[in-house]
């Protein structure tokens, strides 16, 4: 049963079941200056927004005032442009020095579990926007929430949100009171000798104690120096260090003791979209493959494999039109299987930006196997049949004719259209002039004037006679008189000299007889024959549409008269 539509503040709103839900504790509202006062305000909507989760339903009215109110406050907030630095506390946070949030409940406390997950300062810049807030206020939600006990601690949550504008400066967070035990069953994984400290190094003799005051640059410097936006280069640029240092023959570590690492900054870089880093990671393991080419090589690999494209282009941005270079040059260093992957990628991937960008890459890499593509391409569902067809096009537009020709016989309506945009782009070929006729049978009318139309305009009287035997054959069964005209035009155009005889022969007048029995076949033919000699010069046409107009129906003889009108004004246009 839906929640009854809240009454007064959000904190009042109610639980989805309908029962009042417990409202949501207030923290007390701080601030001295005009800033502070501001900052307090939407802290308390971010941990109000945050809380909610705990007491309604994702899709309550109540959680999408606490997000527009959040909205709203740190809107006002960040009016000035500058960056919020907020200083965590075990129960506060301060903004320059003045506390302008504090509560002392853990269950309640923003700060506290910000605090307790080891998060010391936590900045968001003027320019943060809407997007990165609600991720934010996701983390925030998960830790409050604790839906999952085994979910990573808030550092590493905003770490892995590669956020641009929030930053946090991070230590090690609170040890769980079972630490030990949880140890013990990792106490046989590491062992040392009894002596591995022994003999005692000698100390030199103990210097006196002195503060050495660090300069605030310097010391922001060093901050910079981790600041979480920056997480990604310093994972790749460990694992390049490792790695050089374990083709040392002389250090202390080998390679195999490396790659499981490099295995670790690789899944993190590919959920960062880190593509920059993750080629210059692959351009190292190349480097290096003869030190242990049975373990790099295959590692290298994956950098490249299906679950690693997936990811890639899951993270694709929908206003992407075209592939990352840094993608490309990926798979330009790493060949191995990446067709397959790619048309396996199109074949499951439904988000049109990362198909659009998949497709493009198809195309790239076509000329790898093309007789691969192609036999893809024929059992693949339709909208994949169209969007491979589109990508070998782009790389084998030949290869894509002959294709187009053979597809014109299959069962979808989207991809037989495809075909036909493919064969409009063709030059003139008889190959392709069969398969356009061939589509004069498709039961779809636009797609046979599209065709008309075609024939009409890229070949010549070599199509004559094989439209004639198709319009003469499909005339019982009937067609819309659009497409009669259309015909009519098409066949004059083609070769005028054997089209006059043929329309006389259609408009020829009848007996009492041939009149009675006469079929729709014969009127459609007779409108074929109107709308071709309406578009010839000769005299003669003119006199065959006026006789015809005396034995014919009304609706003929005013198909007649509408051409008769239509001649006199491109005659009068033309001067």
């Amino acid at each position: 049963m839906s929640a009854p539509e809240a009454q007064g503040s959000p904190a009042a709103a109610l639980a989805k079941d309908g029962a009042e839900a417990a409202p949501l504790v207030e923290e007390p509202r701080l601030g001295a200056s005009d800033r502070g006062r501001r900052a307090n305000l939407a802290l308390l909507a971010l941990s109000r927004a945050a809380r909610s989760f705990l007491l309604y339903d994702p899709g309550n009215d109540a959680i999408r005032r606490f997000i527009e109110d959040l909205r709203t406050r740190m809107t006002q907030a960040l009016a000035g442009g500058d960056a919020l630095r907020f200083e965590v506390r075990p129960f506060e946070l301060a903004l320059d020095g003045e506390v302008v949030y504090l509560e002392r409940d853990r269950e309640h406390s923003l700060a506290f579990r910000m605090y307790r997950d080891g998060v010391r300062r936590l900045t968001i810049a003027g320019a943060v926007d809407w997007d990165e807030m609600l991720r934010l206020l996701e983390i925030l939600s998960i830790r409050f929430t604790g839906v999952r006990q085994d979910e990573d601690d808030i550092v590493t949550l905003l770490w892995k949100a590669g956020f641009k504008h929030i930053e946090i400066e991070a230590v090690e967070g609170f040890v769980p009171e079972d630490e030990e035990e949880a140890q013990r069953g990792h106490a046989s994984a590491v062992t040392a000798p009894d002596d591995w400290d022994l003999p005692r190094r000698r100390l030199d003799a103990a210097a006196a104690l002195a503060w050495s005051e660090v300069p605030e640059d310097a010391r922001q410097a060093m901050c910079a120096e981790e600041a979480s936006h920056l997480l990604a280069a310093n994972a790749a640029q460990a694992a390049a260090a490792l790695l050089e240092r374990a083709a040392d023959a002389t250090g202390a570590i080998n390679v195999a003791d490396v790659l499981p690492f490099m295995a670790e900054v690789r899944d993190f870089l590919l959920a960062e979209g880190q593509l920059g880093h993750l080629t210059m990671l692959v351009r190292i393991l190349q480097m290096n493959a003869a030190l242990d080419p049975a373990h790099i090589e295959p590692l290298m690999l994956t950098f490249g494999d299906r679950r690693a494209l997936v990811q890639i282009l899951h993270s694709t941005p929908e206003a992407t039109t075209a592939p990352p270079p840094e993608l490309v040059e990926l798979l330009d260093l790493l060949p191995a299987e990446r067709l397959p992957r790619l048309l396996d990628a199109l074949s499951s991937e439904r988000n049109e930006a990362a198909r659009r960008i998949t497709r493009q890459l198809v195309e790239r890499y076509a000329g790898d196997d093309p007789e691969y593509v192609v036999s893809r391409l024929r059992t693949a569902e339709a909208s994949v049949t169209c969007d491979i067809l589109r990508a070998l096009a782009g790389a084998l537009p030949e290869r894509a004719v002959e294709v187009a020709a053979e597809l014109i016989q299959h069962p979808d309506a989207s991809v037989v259209s495809e075909a036909l945009r493919r064969l409009e782009t063709a030059p003139p070929q008889p190959r392709v002039a069969r398969a356009l006729l061939r589509l004069l049978d498709s039961p779809d009318d636009e797609m046979r004037l599209r065709v008309i139309e075609l024939l009409a305009s890229q070949y010549g009287a070599t199509v004559f006679e094989p439209l004639l035997r198709s319009t003469e054959r499909r005339a019982p069964e009937g067609f819309p008189l659009e497409e009669a005209e259309g015909l009519g035009r098409a066949l004059a155009r083609l070769a005028p000299s054997a089209a006059l005889p043929v329309f006389k022969g259609w408009l020829r007048p009848r007996g009492l007889m041939g009149r009675l029995v006469e079929s729709r076949a014969q009127s459609l033919l007779a409108w074929v024959a109107v709308a071709g000699l309406g578009g010839m010069s000769e005299d003669e046409a003119e006199g065959m549409i006026r006789e015809a107009a005396k034995h014919a129906d009304s609706e003929l003889r005013r198909h007649c008269m509408a051409t008769l009108a239509r001649r006199r004004r491109e005659q009068v246009s033309r001067g």
